[in-house]
This record gives structure tokens, C-alpha cells and sequence, in this order.
């Protein structure tokens, strides 16, 4: 606070050092508990800004869009939004997510080297596979 900021930060369940099954993400519940964060927020006079980089992009889009009380401005680096699909694939999807909510997608694999440029990190991420 001695500078005029604040940073709060939350770990989505199944991610970083949350408890929960490992990349499995409910959206809906991680943009609820985001909602849950600023509430519990203490009031400050500071403005609010939220930042989300990648699938916390998608998470604080629709955090903001549930409840923008008190946002000042919103910071979305690389989020995941997906793309529009016709109401009839969003049907059969949910439909899919209900009856089996832990499948695996089938996406094709990211190659590391699209991720970072850090080459040490490519390496690693490599090896991980």
C-alpha cells in the first residue's frame, strides 16, 4: 500500500497450488469465486483494475460481465474466449459437458515453442510430454 497499489491474486481450483483434480477447469465456478474475491476485498479508495492472462482472461471477462461493481478498467492479455458457435452446437455441448463434466477435449497439442520464448522452458515442456 506504501505505493498506492494493491495485488491480489487467486489460483483457479485445479491450478497452481488450489487443492482440486489437476487442469480441470468449471468455468462457471471459477468465474463465481473470482466474483467471491472482489467481494471480500476490503474497500479502499484505490480504483479496481483486473487483470487475466489466457484461460483467467476468459474467467475475469466473465467475472466482469456477472458483476462489474466497482471495476474500474479490465486488463485481458491473451485470453481464451472462445470463438461464436451456433446455438445448436452450444446446446449439444452443454449437453456433452453435463452428462460426462471430467472428459478429456480432444484439442491438438500447443508445440512449447508457441508458448515462451524461453528456451529452457520449451525444453521442459518437451521433456514433460
Amino acid at each position: 500500500m506504501s505505493r498506492g497499489i494493491e495485488v491480489w491474486a487467486m489460483d483457479m481450483l485445479g491450478h497452481g497450488r488450489s487443492p482440486g483434480r489437476r487442469g480441470v477447469v468449471d468455468v462457471r465456478r471459477a468465474v463465481a469465486d473470482h466474483v467471491a474475491v472482489r467481494r471480500a476485498m476490503p474497500a479502499r479508495a484505490l480504483p479496481l483494475l483486473v487483470l487475466g492472462h489466457s484461460l483467467g482472461g476468459l474467467v475475469t471477462a466473465g467475472s466482469v460481465s456477472a458483476d462489474g461493481t466497482g471495476v474500474r478498467g479490465t486488463v485481458l492479455l491473451a485470453p481464451a474466449l472462445p470463438p461464436a458457435l451456433p446455438s445448436s452446437v452450444r446446446t449439444l455441448l452443454g449437453a456433452a459437458a453435463r452428462l460426462l463434466p471430467a472428459a478429456p477435449a480432444p484439442l491438438p497439442a500447443t508445440p512449447a515453442s508457441e508458448l515462451t520464448r524461453r528456451q529452457d522452458m520449451v525444453r521442459q515442456a518437451e521433456q514433460a510430454r
